[in-house]
């Protein structure tokens, strides 16, 4: 398994152990819009895209991460509700992005945005679920 770190050359701690079978893929364009952090270092393993996509490693339990800050609310201005402006393929559903609403940030240098905590939508509709999505562009993988 390989380890997503901090991408600061001064601070590098480790993040979360990637799961692959827990990744998703968002439109490119996430990383703009929400304004997240891309690293600008070299990966070993390719992660950076799937198409017109980029990774992101889906986190149900914040406990899960063996370091991660969570920040500032997310502005309205930069994500309003989307409703289902994002969809992607998580457990052999689709589900929808409903809304973001923090930042994530590597907790030991307090760098980033590097992900969002975000409200999905469940397949069935019937609910939301609150999930961590930790960008793999905004760390070294």
């Amino acid at each position: 398994m390989t380890t997503a770190k901090c991408s600061f050359k001064e601070c590098g701690c480790n993040i979360i152990a990637v799961d692959y079978s827990k990744l998703v893929y968002l439109p490119a364009a996430v990383l703009d819009d929400y304004q997240l952090m891309q690293s600008t270092k070299s990966t070993d393993v390719d992660v950076n895209t799937k198409g017109p996509n980029t990774p992101f490693t889906l986190v149900t339990d914040v406990w899960a991460f063996d370091n991660i800050g969570v920040s500032k609310d997310i502005p309205p201005s930069i994500a309003p509700e989307t409703g289902s402006q994002y969809t992607f393929q998580y457990e052999n559903d689709q589900w929808d992005l409903v809304k973001c609403v923090k930042y994530m940030i590597c907790a030991e240098c307090d760098r980033g945005p590097i992900g969002m905590v975000c409200q999905i939508m469940t397949p069935d509709k019937s609910e939301e679920q609150m999930v961590y999505m930790l960008s793999l562009q905004s760390v070294q993988v």
